[in-house]
Formats: structure tokens, C-alpha cells, sequence
């Protein structure tokens, strides 16, 4: 079974194509997309639709945008943090936030590393490999 990428971002074009560049890479990944944190934390938390592990297996990382309607990246960041059982699961902040105070809150709420989009194909494909990474660190490692 292939490892999972959780992306919560409001924008689906950039999901698409990071689906797109995983089926060009052969990588064995999966990806599920949610559009706003309010729907990461019930992806996570595992309510609803989210339960069926087998529709909606759990990531082993999770690709974050900051700035979503409802619930933003920064406050999916909060509430991980109260959540014992997800504290080694990463997460890898995908925004067009050029701040540095920004990048810095992530940091300390957790975030495991920071990619500035859009993204050229060079960028992009670096994102698609330290993801893979994470998938296969994290393979033989079950839900929390």
C-alpha cells in the first residue's frame, strides 16, 4: 500500500499538479486534498467520511498552505500541537508567504519545513523528493 500525502490547500490547481508530477515521478505515493484546515483536523482527527481508513488512509506527512478560509494553516499548526497521539507526524508548510515572521511561527508551532510557492519545475520536483522521503521514513509506521 502506498505511503500517503495529506494536502490541505484552498487552491485545487496546485494539488493537481503535485498529483500530476507524483504519477510522471513513479513514485508509490498517494495523495488525498482537503480545501481548508477545518477539514485537515477532521481528515486527522479521523470524523466523518475520515474514519474509513481504507478510503482515507492516515499520511505519513502533511502538506500545509497557511493562508485558508475557515481554518488556517497556523491554527491546524495549534491544534496539532495539543494532539500527543500526531506529534511525529510532519508536516511541511507549502505557502506563497515570503515573511520571515511567518516562516518563524510555523517553526515554532512545529512545522517541519517551509516551501515557498508557486513553484518552478525545479522547486517543485525538490518538494515532490523531500516528500518521498518522508513517505518512506515513514512506511512501516502505522496510525497514531
Amino acid at each position: 500500500m502506498p505511503a500517503t500525502i495529506l494536502v490541505a490547500d484552498d487552491d485545487d490547481a496546485l494539488p493537481f499538479l503535485l498529483e500530476r508530477a507524483i504519477e510522471k515521478s513513479g513514485y508509490d505515493i498517494s495523495m488525498e486534498w482537503v480545501p481548508d484546515g477545518d477539514i485537515a483536523i477532521q481528515y486527522l482527527s479521523r470524523q466523518g467520511d475520515y474514519a474509513d481508513i481504507e478510503r482515507h488512509p492516515f499520511p505519513a506527512v502533511v502538506l500545509l498552505d497557511l493562508k485558508m478560509p475557515r481554518v488556517t494553516g497556523f491554527e491546524v499548526l495549534e491544534w496539532k500541537r495539543t494532539q500527543p497521539q500526531l506529534e511525529t507526524l510532519p508536516v511541511v508548510i507549502w505557502s506563497s508567504s515570503h515573511l520571515a515572521e511567518d516562516r518563524e511561527r510555523a517553526r515554532k508551532l512545529g512545522a517541519t519545513s517551509y516551501f515557498l510557492k508557486p513553484m518552478e519545475t525545479g522547486g517543485f520536483m525538490e518538494l515532490l523528493a523531500y516528500l518521498k522521503q518522508y513517505c518512506e521514513d515513514h512506511l512501516d509506521e502505522s496510525e497514531p
